[in-house]
């Protein structure tokens, strides 16, 4: 039941977003209320899993949202514990999740809504409807080179969520330096970026991508961003150019897939390279285009890490559980799955991650600064022979 019950709430947290979408886009038009089909489909497939759980009232009905005005009030704004299924005995899934774990922020008197960060994660894990589109197609083109034109590809993707003249320049002359072609590059541009969307208001001093206004809400790429900048006090206004002839203002931003699952997590790796004394070990980004995500050699051994970045830890069980991990590890390679430190908030995340690890592969799961630690050691202990 676990399992399907996440799925669902994956299905209803896509429709929510997809919905708040389209409204932002039509909101300097007369927009009146509609249905959007895979919020309703969810909804209906709430009920009917209730049903099936036997999840029922006094007149044997589904405990579950009447109608959309009912699940936005009575269940989606508020933490998932306090939705009324769960008091029934029959309703058993463990979700460990936190009081601030819920879908929506009602405002203007209730009658409309803006999604949470814990929202759009789940939309973003919904395998029935959103499969990370352009994120895969970038993938797709970066596998189709050299590696270590992957590499190149990905590192610039990484450093540069915003990209003006300059940038454009030198990744096309790099670019042709290790043998990519100029259609090529300039595809793969297009690929990875987009134009700002209207509702751009400055650049993040977070993680560099762009912070919008939706209606009442600044907004970046993470949750995180808000936190760390002070509620985006800490922005930096942007002069933006409307074309590549203004060299001191960005043009174009990774579009939000590519931020999301390459460019954020690519911070943490590429962090973890620099913290490495290159005296006492030897780093690879990303080896045979991206088995995992760095090679660190270092004191006779072969670490094999990925950095996996997940808001709430049974979204990374989940995530494991669909795609794997380390499915392509090499006998004498030992895995490591590194958390970030300011993805620890929740209490037993590891444990909770742990339980999609799969056995035979001995991972060892661990915080940033205890991996940063056991590093530390490994040189330690190369300099005392």
């Amino acid at each position: 039941m676990e399992r399907t019950f996440y799925e669902l709430l994956t299905e209803i947290a896509y429709g929510l977003v997809v919905k708040e979408e389209t409204y932002n886009k039509n909101r300097d038009n007369e927009f009146g209320y509609f249905q959007q089909p895979e919020l309703i489909s969810a909804i209906q497939k709430f009920a009917l899993m209730m049903l099936k759980m036997n999840i029922l009232d006094e007149k044997s009905i589904p405990i579950a949202p009447k109608n959309e005005t009912d699940a936005l009030l009575n269940y989606f704004s508020l933490p998932l514990e306090e939705w009324p299924p769960t008091a029934n005995e029959n309703f058993y899934f463990h979700y460990g999740f936190d009081a601030e774990d819920f879908l929506v922020y009602m405002y203007k008197d209730n009658t409309m809504f803006y999604t949470t960060d814990w929202c759009r994660e789940l939309a973003d894990e919904c395998k029935k409807y959103n499969q990370n589109t352009m994120q895969n197609m970038v993938f797709q083109e970066m596998f189709n080179t050299e590696p270590h034109q992957y590499v190149f590809l990905r590192k610039f993707i990484v450093e540069n969520p915003l990209i003006g003249l300059k940038e454009n320049r030198d990744f096309l002359k790099m670019g042709k330096d290790i043998g990519l072609d100029n259609t090529f590059l300039k595809n793969f541009i297009d690929l990875a970026y987009e134009p700002f969307s209207s509702n751009v208001i400055g650049q993040c001093g977070y993680c560099g991508w762009t912070v919008t206004k939706d209606r009442i809400k600044l907004r970046c790429i993470d949750y995180r961003c808000s936190g760390e900048t002070d509620g985006f006090l800490k922005m930096t206004k942007l002069a933006i150019a409307n074309d590549f002839e203004d060299a001191k203002a960005p043009v174009l931003r990774l579009n939000a897939g590519v931020m999301k699952y390459i460019c954020l997590p690519g911070k943490d790796e590429l962090a973890i390279q620099k913290f490495c004394d290159p005296e006492h070990s030897k780093t690879e980004l990303w080896p045979d285009k991206d088995r995992y995500d760095l090679k660190i050699e270092i004191a006779g051994e072969i670490l094999a890490v990925d950095v996996k970045s997940f808001r709430h830890p049974y979204s990374l069980k989940y995530n494991i559980e669909q795609k794997g991990i380390f499915n392509k590890l090499y006998p004498n390679e030992k895995p490591f799955l590194i958390i970030p430190n300011d993805r620890l908030r929740k209490n037993g995340y590891i444990d909770i991650v742990k339980q999609a690890l799969p056995v035979s592969k001995e991972i060892t799961c661990i915080s940033m600064k205890e991996f940063e630690h056991m590093i530390k050691r490994k040189e330690a202990k190369k300099d005392d022979r």
